[in-house]
């Protein structure tokens, strides 16, 4: 697949300049709202396809965040595409954001099958995969379709299966389709912009579902 190649390709470029201390940051103050307006609308059409939801739980102070804003939008989309791939239709994820001293705490939660805790440090890594998520993934069929990138005609065949299935409670994951280098280029921006990115316990009632956090300044002075 050229795209999944060029993806690649691009995160391991990215990847190379930040730990080589060559890549700059345009560094700016930015509308947090506007920012997220601009992701909402990036992401529409995927959310349309799996019916899921965008809840914003954004403080109401913040008014404007200090980043480089093609960097912050490239961080989320990884960040909210993760979240999408690994849920199941019909379910929301939640983008909370919170002021604390000098920065401000970004949280994005799932309905998905979660990360295991001992793999939650070395996630951030290049290639690092949760195999125990496809695993949870595979154990759960009832919600969630296994399909693989393969030729068209295999596609046709999900297609004509799809339709025999309930699409409302059905949940295609791709296997493949990641470069594994998304959250080791998340926690690169992050760390770029003097911020950090971990893990958290799942904010939902029912416990379930994976929590990533990060901070970012709140403003130049």
């Amino acid at each position: 697949n050229s795209d999944h190649l060029l993806n690649l390709i691009n995160g391991l470029l990215d990847l190379s300049k930040i730990e080589a201390g060559q890549m700059s940051l345009n560094l700016n103050n930015y509308n947090l709202n506007d920012q997220i307006t601009k992701l909402l609308t990036t992401l529409a059409p995927i959310l349309t396809t799996s019916q899921q939801h965008i809840q914003l739980n954004l403080d109401p102070t913040i008014t404007q965040l200090y980043c480089d804003n093609t960097k912050f939008h490239q961080l989320m989309l990884n960040l909210l595409t993760n979240a999408i791939k690994f849920s199941p239709n019909k379910t929301s994820i939640i983008i909370a954001a919170t002021q604390s001293s000098d920065f401000v705490q970004f949280s994005i939660q799932d309905e998905g099958p979660g990360i295991s805790n001992d793999l939650k440090e070395s996630i951030f890594d290049r290639f690092s995969q949760d195999k125990s998520t496809y695993q949870s993934v595979l154990d759960n069929p009832t919600n969630i379709q296994i399909i693989s990138n393969d030729s068209d005609s295999d596609s046709d065949s999900d297609s004509d299966s799809d339709s025999e299935s309930d699409s409302s409670s059905t949940h295609k994951l791709q296997l493949g389709k990641g470069t594994g280098l998304g959250l080791a280029l998340c926690k690169a921006i992050v760390e770029l912009h003097g911020g950090t990115i971990w893990f958290s316990d799942s904010t939902l009632p029912s416990k379930k579902g994976t929590c990533v956090c990060f901070t970012l300044p709140v403003v130049s002075h």
